[in-house]
């Protein structure tokens, strides 16, 4: 366990070495880290955020700092090199003191080097696990190789609270599926936004007249399991009497070419899009009405913290979203700009529709309320949280960071 964040003098700002488990020069989510860290720094920490590139050596992205290590594409080899060389660079680097924040793929390599660590360095580092997420897709079809790693993750989210200093997670409803202890939990910080990207968007928007449809938008990633299929279907159905909206699909996954052959079928209703770059996000946000979010009742999407709610919201657009923990934990029952779908089924989702359409002339009063409570689902919060953590944990950071 960690003793001291800070050097004798008192005056050095607490370091932190954050290992990404993914090249956030490519991440669809990379703003978790980049912005989270960007934040982190204003606050006092040092942070070096460490990823995995083909081009090792450290770059900015999006104005972020980033150092990348570079590993082959084989599989098990890729992560114990990596791991290797994030070790040598942290040992190089002479940091007798700070924390170590990681993620399950990263666990296994954490826990030797902290075995080691204690024996050979003999360096002051306190460990802390964070889970953002549980496994996704559906195991039946899945490959050897991403059947392992995902029984690999999975066996260190339920065990990281027993091997490490400390647990974070991205919402309440994980620590509890993962059983943390309460003293081991030390932080719990959701996904977030930046308001600032999505200021412009209320301004451009134009609420659709007596005769123009409504424009649904559903932007991000297009995996099977997040029933955006059924959406598509749910959207025809309320349309068969006439054409009151049409829903907008922006992103990929593994559930991109039903999607898109769908959308083929009914292009008066359906538009498909790739996937665009983030800063083109608040754009599509600003042309639409209404953000999607169709998710199904499972355990894996109840204990998530869904991103683009936030973006959602931000932009200043009304929300339909499926009645779960992860969109009730955000917006209360009564909340005037979330329109409910009891159910992830197509007469579910119908129903809903048919309250935005009694709604249509009120979407733009609406909208104005969404951004109120912002704040409190930013990055900023989020560093926030992570910063109070580790220092309620580690007291000696006190008076060392700027909350």
């Amino acid at each position: 366990m960690m003793n001291s964040q800070r050097e004798t003098s008192g005056q050095t700002k607490p370091v932190m070495y954050w290992i990404a488990d993914n090249d956030l020069s490519q991440s669809l989510h990379a703003g978790t880290w980049l912005e989270t860290t960007r934040y982190l720094r204003e606050m006092g920490w040092v942070v070096h955020l460490l990823s995995s590139n083909p081009q090792q050596g450290e770059r900015e992205v999006r104005g972020v700092k980033v150092r990348y290590f570079a590993k082959p594409n084989i599989f098990f080899i890729q992560q114990m090199l990596y791991h290797w060389k994030i070790w040598r660079w942290m040992l190089t680097a002479k940091k007798t003191s700070a924390t170590v924040l990681f993620h399950e793929m990263s666990a296994g390599w954490m826990l030797l080097f902290q075995w080691l660590n204690r024996f050979l360095w003999k360096r002051d580092y306190t460990f802390v696990m964070d889970t953002r997420t549980l496994p996704m897709e559906p195991e039946a079809n899945l490959a050897l190789g991403t059947k392992l790693r995902r029984k690999y993750v999975t066996f260190c989210s339920q065990h990281g609270a027993e091997w490490f200093d400390g647990r974070m997670v991205i919402t309440p409803a994980m620590a509890e599926v993962l059983g943390i202890p309460e003293e081991k939990l030390w932080a719990t910080w959701s996904s977030g936004v930046v308001p600032e990207l999505f200021a412009d968007c209320a301004d451009f928007r134009q609420f659709p007249q007596e005769a123009e449809p409504i424009i649904l938008i559903y932007i991000g990633c297009m995996h099977v399991e997040r029933n955006l299929l059924t959406m598509c279907e749910a959207v025809v159905g309320a349309n068969e009497k006439q054409q009151c909206f049409k829903l907008v699909l922006v992103g990929e996954g593994n559930d991109e070419e039903r999607l898109r052959d769908y959308a083929e079928q009914h292009p008066d209703t359906i538009q498909f899009h790739g996937s665009v770059p983030s800063t083109e996000i608040p754009a599509w946000l600003a042309k639409a009405h209404v953000g999607m979010l169709p998710f199904p009742d499972e355990e894996k999407f109840r204990v998530s913290s869904p991103l683009k709610l936030f973006e959602y919201l931000a932009a200043g657009m009304p929300v339909m979203a499926t009645h779960i923990r992860c969109h009730t934990d955000v917006m209360p029952e009564d909340a005037p700009y979330v329109f409910w779908a009891y159910g992830a089924d197509s007469a579910a989702l119908q129903q809903a529709l048919k309250h935005i359409e009694k709604k249509k002339e009120d979407l733009a009063v609406i909208a104005k309320l969404t951004t109120e409570n912002i704040d409190q689902w930013t990055w900023r919060h989020s560093a926030e949280q992570i910063s109070v953590g580790l220092s309620r944990h580690l007291p000696c950071v006190n008076g060392g960071i700027n909350e």
